[in-house]
């Protein structure tokens, strides 16, 4: 409604379509998300929040998609490609889909091995970081992100099938 409204602020579009998806309304979360796309392909935030509101909606294969299309764009982005595929390893991971993880994070790697953070969190799920590494990068060089820690280590062992370092 906002959108058909004539706002075009695109921070503002963004609000509006995660103020729908907390409240539930996906399919028109969607939408704006969506449209937001159209005015503005080079922005990930958009990307970001599709794949969210699909895999809400039961439709994680889509949600998948709308991913891939985002990294067309963002190719020459590091943070943002970077961002937006972090996303695709979380729902992935989420989906027991780990070979499509793995694969995410070695792209991370391989195009942008020195992006700020996202560099070191694919170093990590791929096992080129030990989890020991990680958290102490993450201590010394990433203020504000040690809560992100037992995820991001939980998803590694699950990746490197490190079962047993599970109980530790």
């Amino acid at each position: 409604e906002a959108h058909a409204h004539g706002s075009g602020d695109t921070t503002y579009l963004i609000n509006v379509g995660i103020t729908l998806s907390q409240m539930g309304r996906y399919d028109k979360a969607a939408q704006i998300f969506e449209q937001i796309q159209k005015e503005a392909p080079r922005f990930g935030a958009p990307y970001r929040n599709l794949i969210v509101v699909y895999d809400l909606l039961g439709e994680p294969k889509k949600a998948w998609e709308w991913g891939e299309k985002g990294l067309e764009f963002l190719n020459l982005d590091g943070a943002e490609y970077s961002r937006l595929s972090l996303s695709m390893i979380q729902l992935a991971y989420l989906h027991g889909w780990d070979d499509q993880s793995r694969a995410q994070a070695d792209k991370i790697l391989k195009q942008f091995p020195n992006t700020y953070w996202y560099s070191d969190v694919a170093g990590l799920l791929t096992g080129r970081l030990t989890s020991e590494e990680f958290t102490q990068k993450v201590r010394s060089q990433y203020q504000g992100l040690d809560s992100t820690i037992p995820i991001y280590v939980l998803i590694s062992y699950v990746l490197q099938k490190k079962w047993d370092d599970l109980s530790a």
